[in-house]
């Protein structure tokens, strides 16, 4: 394993880059800059932290059981892109073809939250869920689409760039058969 070295700015440091920027734009409107400040650090703190394991948000319903597709679209995330400290945010679509064993209902959503509350890139973010259905369901098939708006493409750019960034990842027989993966885009719509 690499041991990577990570420089972290305290809250101070921050605050006064912030300040600095504040009295070079002189905007009169910025008011209460150490609670914003702080609120700012409080949301990363937030979206980077989980306090259950996976294993506790995302169970199998052992009671009931189940092996006809189904279908979850529009659960909505937002996430801290990893490589410009700003949000992304969009909706995970999801198609689970399962071999008896399912889920509940909220827990898909609880899977999505706890995989946005990380810095994250969307590639990333769309296989974790993908990877975690196929472990701990054992389906027969999972199809995961996250569509999503970036403010770091602005970010790079300064202008909306890019209006939707689309990810995908596929297991089982999702992978194997173009016609499932058309059905479950067909649910999506």
């Amino acid at each position: 394993m690499k041991n990577i070295e990570q420089k972290i700015i305290d809250a101070e440091e921050l605050k006064e880059q912030i300040n600095d920027l504040i009295i070079e734009i002189d905007d009169e409107g910025i008011t209460n800059l150490d609670q914003t400040v702080s609120r700012f650090v409080d949301f990363l703190y937030s979206k980077t932290k989980n306090d259950k394991t996976i294993e506790e948000i995302f169970t199998v319903l052992d009671s009931e059981e189940h092996s006809e597709p189904f279908f979850i679209s529009k659960i909505n995330f937002i996430s801290i892109c990893e490589h410009h400290l700003v949000p992304f945010f969009g909706t995970v679509d999801l198609g689970v073809i399962p071999d008896k064993k399912i889920a509940g209902l909220s827990k898909y959503g609880n899977l999505v939250e706890y995989y946005s509350n990380a810095f994250q890139i969307q590639e990333r973010f769309t296989k974790q869920i993908g990877e975690k259905i196929q472990e701990i369901l054992q389906p027969k098939g999972v199809f995961i689409r996250v569509v999503a708006q970036h403010l770091c493409s602005q970010v790079d750019s300064g202008v909306n760039n890019v209006s939707q960034f689309i990810t995908t990842h596929t297991s089982g027989i999702y992978s194997m058969d173009a016609s499932l993966r058309d059905e479950a885009l067909k649910q999506f719509e």
